[in-house]
C-alpha cells in the first residue's frame, strides 16, 4: 500500500482528530484563563456560565439519546406499536 493510499484511507479520521485536538485546545484555553483570575486574585468567573450551559446540554443531549436508544431497541424488539 503506497503512503498516498494510506493517507487516503486515514482522511475521514484525521478531520474527526482535528476537531477534537480544537475542542480539547479550547477547553484547555479556557481552564488555563480561569486558573490565572483565580491565582490573581479575582473572584468573578466569567466562563462559569459557559461551562455550565455546555454542562447542561451535555446531560440533555445524554438523556435524549439514551431515551431515543430505549425506544429504538424496543422497537426493534417488538415490532412498531400502534
Amino acid at each position: 500500500m503506497s503512503e498516498d493510499q494510506s493517507s487516503a484511507d486515514l482522511a475521514p479520521i484525521m478531520w474527526k482528530w482535528l476537531v477534537r485536538l480544537i475542542w480539547f485546545g479550547s477547553i484547555g484555553f479556557f481552564q488555563f484563563a480561569e486558573i490565572e483570575r483565580y491565582l490573581s486574585g479575582n473572584t468573578w468567573r466569567p466562563f462559569f456560565g459557559l461551562y455550565a450551559g455546555l454542562l447542561f446540554a451535555l446531560v440533555i443531549w445524554f438523556m435524549a439519546s439514551a431515551i431515543r436508544n430505549i425506544a429504538q431497541r424496543r422497537e426493534a424488539r417488538h415490532g412498531p406499536s400502534t
